[in-house]
């Protein structure tokens, strides 16, 4: 309290936020805080301002450099909430309409209120926290963004600014069951957290409570159904045994619904009919039927090499099967710049990819087997490390689907074979760890759900630096040793679900088939007709 006949001190309101003058003011003239014509500025993609609107400012990005929830205690008393939602921007796609009039500064690494890099920026009159801003870029909170009013633009909002991750996630107050990558500190430098997970008791108790089992008959009879039925079960009396577990609702329900649809799953079955006619169509829309849908991730900001046609070819025009028009190797590049010189996603990380090729064969092993092979080629794989290439040139990689008749002569997927350094992961179907159905295919949603098992679709992680395949993300090793085990790095940044249009039959009867198997692709000897001579014997 002020002493007696005092005056009220009132909040800064100046640009000044130290008591003693700014002897360097050059700052004023950088971005964020160099006031920007619109012409100078460009498109503006958000707006956001503090609690009472003294402080307004702009963006011109779509999509923030990456966003996170951090758990520190830091965070947690800055902000008095549990966790921080932040998003990264570079400065200057920021500006303040203000300039600097009306912002506070708080440097915690100088415990000075004078403005220095790294430093806490908030509004001098509500202390609304604005951004924290540090030497190369800034990071700003997404809830002062004005998301607009309606589902479509709140929808827009929440997916620009979803979270890739959990960074000191050690250090939380809730558990959050949202399946991103959690870090015990910093984000691709400290370890990785596990989920809560549910425990099967759990599961049982809380299906058997509910009358669940008994009603999935009935629920799955229609998805509308189903899905009104979900909610009212969520949202009724199991929200007491959710919050008991200090799971957010919103987490929960999905997790929920994952695990019973998983219990719930099945892969699509064929008869034998449909396998015969098939295999006399040219095996595209077989292998459509059960195709993978393909992960990529980078690290270290580094992007990977993507996918690519090995004969000239593009998402607009087809290979010409002739050496003149034969792909050109890419170079090794210094470690991490794992894909210098290559084909990348070239588009941001969180959208769908560029499209590419699947060099594909199949050939029926028996009256009860049928194997189809999803070929990928790439212009080279691994780096540079300390003058040693750990890669080489091109690079062939492939997912081999097994298909299997049963008593009933039913044919359906019984095992996957992924690729990986030289040998495969041969995985049950029924293990593979993420699927999709073919209606989640066709609706685009890529990332979700996770964790539903023995659907039509399998997610395959290709790992950034020399492609191996996988059925689950791992960021937590991003060393040049690691890339060449099982331990690679691979993500979820960019997807793609190959369009039928650029499957291309590569056995040795067709055109692809015989340039590919005479082409002369270095250490990358595993070429689609090379492969599809020996299928039935893999792995």
């Amino acid at each position: 309290m002020p002493a007696k006949g005092s005056s009220i001190p009132k909040p800064n309101a100046s640009n000044a936020s130290s008591e003693r003058p700014m002897e360097n003011e050059e700052w004023k003239q950088r971005p964020p805080y160099l006031i920007q014509p619109p012409e100078e500025f460009g498109p503006v993609k958000w707006q956001a301002k503090c609690q009472c609107g003294q402080v307004t400012y702009k963006i011109s990005r779509e999509k923030p450099l990456k966003a996170k929830y951090c758990h520190c205690r830091g965070c947690q008393v800055m902000h008095g909430a549990p966790f921080q939602w932040a998003a990264i921007f570079h400065k200057s796609d920021l500006t303040f309409d203000k300039g600097a009039h009306g912002l506070s500064f708080y440097s915690s690494a100088h415990s000075t209120r004078e403005y220095e890099v790294p430093t806490k920026v908030s509004c001098s009159f509500c202390r609304t926290p604005i951004m924290d801003e540090g030497r190369n870029v800034c990071l700003i909170f997404p809830e002062a963004i004005v998301a607009g009013d309606s589902d479509e633009e709140r929808q827009k909002w929440r997916e620009a600014f979803a979270p890739d991750c959990h960074i000191f996630y050690d250090k939380r107050c809730i558990e959050i069951l949202d399946g991103k990558t959690k870090w015990s500190g910093m984000d691709e430098e400290s370890d990785l957290v596990d989920d809560y997970v549910l425990a099967p008791w759990n599961v049982t108790r809380a299906v058997q409570s509910r009358g669940i089992n008994r009603m999935l008959p009935s629920l799955m009879s229609s998805s509308s159904h189903w899905d009104l039925s979900l909610e009212t079960f969520i949202c009724g009396d199991l929200r007491d045994e959710i919050s008991s577990a200090q799971i957010g609702f919103d987490a929960y329900s999905s997790s929920w619904a994952a695990t019973v649809n998983g219990l719930a799953a099945a892969v699509t079955q064929i008869t034998d009919n449909e396998m015969s006619n098939l295999l006399s169509q040219g095996g595209v829309e077989l292998a459509d039927r059960y195709a993978p849908l393909w992960f990529f991730g980078q690290a270290q900001n580094q992007p990977p090499c993507y996918p690519t046609w090995a004969f000239g070819g593009s998402p607009t025009s087809p290979d010409t099967y002739d050496d003149a028009h034969k792909t050109p190797a890419a170079p090794q590049c210094d470690y991490p710049n794992v894909g210098c010189k290559c084909r990348n996603p070239g588009v941001g990380i969180g959208n769908q990819g560029p499209a590419f090729p699947i060099y594909f064969t199949y050939k029926r092993c028996s009256d009860t087997e049928v194997r189809v092979v999803y070929n990928l080629f790439y212009e080279k794989d691994g780096a540079e490390v300390i003058g040693i290439e750990t890669g080489h040139d091109y690079d062939w990689e492939r997912v081999i689907i097994i298909h299997s008749r049963d008593a009933n002569n039913m044919w359906a997927p019984s095992r996957a074979l992924l690729s990986a350094h030289s040998g495969y992961h041969d995985l049950a179907w029924g293990d593979i760890q993420n699927t999709l159905t073919t209606d989640e295919i066709i609706a685009g949603d890529a990332k979700n759900p996770n964790g539903v098992q023995n659907n039509d679709h399998p997610k395959v992680y290709v790992a950034w630096s020399k492609h191996a395949h996988f059925d689950d993300r791992n960021t937590g090793w991003n060393d040049p040793i690691s890339q060449s085990t099982d331990n690679a790095f691979r993500s979820d940044d960019w997807w793609y679900y190959v369009d039928k249009s650029y499957y291309i039959l590569s056995d040795d009867t067709t055109a692809a088939g015989k340039a590919l198997g005479s082409a002369n692709w270095g250490d990358a000897t595993s070429n689609p007709p090379s492969v599809h001579a020996s299928v039935c014997s893999a792995p």
